[in-house]
Formats: C-alpha cells, structure tokens, sequence
C-alpha cells in the first residue's frame, strides 16, 4: 500500500502527464505524438514514466475524457434537473444541455480549450461514443438526455435519430473547436469570434437538425440502405 506523499507525489505526476498530453494531442492528433514526446514535455526524468503510469495512449487519452467529464456531466445534471422540474420542456432546451456544458469547457484553463479540440478529432472517427444515444455505464446525465430526446423526437424512426445525433454532436464539437481555435489566434471581431452568439446559433442548429422531418429522398435513401444492409 502506496503511503500518503508517495500517493500525492504519484497523482501529481499523473496530473503533469495528462496536461502535457492534452495539449499535444489537440494540437498534432493522437496519432502525432509519442509517448516519448509526452514524457518530455511533462518534464519526466524517468523516460518511461507516461507508461508506468497510464501504459499506453488509449489509456492516456481515458484519463484525459474522465479529468473533464466530472464538470461536463455536473453541468448537465443541473440542467436536466431544471427541465425536468419545469412543466414542459422544449427540444431547444434538451439540446442546450447537450451543448453548454462542453462550450462552457472553452473557459476551463485546466485543458478544457484541448478537451474539444481532441474530441472535434475523434468524432469521425469514434462517432458510436460520442452520439447521446450510445449511453456509457456510469453516466447517468447522457442517458437521462438519451431518454429525454427520444421522447421528444418520437416522430423520428430510430435510425433517422440516430444518425442526425452523430450529425449534431460533430457538428458541435468541430464548431467550438473552431472557435477556440479563432479565439488563440486573435482572429478580427466577426461573428464567428463572438462564444455566446456561435453557441446560440449551434444551439439553434442542431435543434432545426433535429427537429426536421427527413424528406422523401432521405427516406428513399434510407430504405435503400437499410435493404443493402440486411442483405449484407
């Protein structure tokens, strides 16, 4: 059993380690950087402490999305209580908790500015963890927002849903990316610089995606797709 400053020295190295990591990865990809890399740049002199500590990077990048997701999910949880404590309750605000607790990480110091820009990476890539619907255990704030927008958008077949959410929640995460990205470069005061209106407008976005009955061609599409895939 580790004693009380041997732990304390441990979770202070883990804590240098996933903020050099973040940062490394939102900026050049987790494929572009090594763990080598992410041990100099947290200041290690032993060389393999990054996998002493976390193993390998998929382990890294985990403790890198459980560092923000106590905030993210606490922010949530306030505003799902507010709707749920409310008479009735609109798609808008359904959609502004899924969106306000990862904008409201751009004003996190501690990483929250690298925390979008990774995900807004990952989302082609690791879309079934992103989409609300693909709830994970332990969460309990994605699957009461899961629960809640499908009986909202009871109009919508579940595979119409589901796509549209894997819509949303990329372009969500590649819209505040972009943003945060806008905001360290100084960039002029155009609209796109300005975080309350770009989160209002994302908010409406993705709620007008949502919201919209999917037109004869989607649907034509869709049961082509879905006929191709059962033959498959």
């Amino acid at each position: 059993m580790q004693n009380p400053p041997h732990r304390s020295r441990a979770c202070a190295t883990r804590a240098k380690i996933v903020a050099a990591a973040e940062q490394l990865f939102a900026e050049r990809g987790l494929d572009g950087v090594s763990l080598a890399e992410i041990n100099v740049a947290s200041e290690q002199r032993n060389r393999n402490a990054v996998q002493y500590h976390f193993g390998n990077k998929q382990l890294l990048l985990k403790a890198i999305f459980e560092k923000h997701a106590t905030d993210v999910q606490q922010h949530r949880r306030e505003i799902l209580d507010g709707i749920q404590s409310s008479s009735s309750f609109s798609l808008d605000d359904l959609v502004s908790a899924l969106v306000l607790p990862v904008a409201e990480k751009l004003n996190d110091p501690d990483g929250g500015e690298a925390y979008v820009r990774i995900n807004a990476q990952m989302a082609l890539n690791n879309v079934d963890r992103l989409s609300p619907l693909q709830t994970s255990d332990g969460d309990d704030q994605q699957q009461r927002l899961a629960a809640l927008l499908h009986q909202r958008l009871r109009h919508l077949d579940n595979s119409v849903l589901e796509l549209r959410l894997v819509l949303a929640v990329d372009l969500m995460f590649h819209t505040l990316a972009d943003l945060a990205e806008r905001r360290q470069q100084n960039a002029d005061t155009s609209p796109l610089t300005h975080a309350p209106l770009v989160v209002s407008q994302l908010i409406d976005s993705i709620t007008a995606l949502l919201e919209t009955p999917p037109s004869d061609r989607s649907r034509e599409l869709l049961r082509d797709y879905l006929r191709i895939r059962d033959l498959a």
